[in-house]
């Protein structure tokens, strides 16, 4: 467990808005939210990631790109599907929940990359999933 929070938390340092819900701070509709108040939500998702669940979820996303024959990376970013989508697979074939960040961070681990898609949480990767 403390290799996959060592990892996980190289991914934080270099990408510093990562978090457990996306590749970015999910926006708060219908709620005003000061600068203190955002940079407070962003640190606690951040925080989540490297707890035991966040850590157990990395591990599963992990463990299911490395032993799954239907993933491989490309060498082009699939823009067809966000990590959003393609985390339904890893829940799917494993019987677990898995948060979206926690899918981002454990493709990237595996040395995918991730793009934010528009202004969402969600990232575009460099990886294929065959249905």
């Amino acid at each position: 467990m403390k290799d996959i929070k060592a990892k996980i938390q190289e991914i934080m340092d270099n990408n510093p808005n990562i978090n457990i819900k996306g590749i970015s701070i999910p926006r708060e509709y219908n709620k005003k939210e000061s600068p203190t108040q955002r940079t407070e939500r962003l640190k606690l998702l951040r925080e989540a990631l490297l707890t035991d669940v966040g850590c157990v979820e990395v591990a599963t996303v992990v463990k299911w790109l490395k032993s799954s024959n239907k993933a491989r990376r490309t060498k082009l970013m699939n823009t067809k599907y966000s990590s959003f989508g393609l985390k339904t697979y890893v829940e799917q074939d494993m019987g677990k929940e898995i948060s979206n960040g926690a899918f981002i961070v454990g493709a990237m681990i595996c040395g995918c990359r991730a793009e934010q898609v528009k202004t969402s949480e969600n990232a575009h990767l460099n990886l294929r999933v065959k249905a």
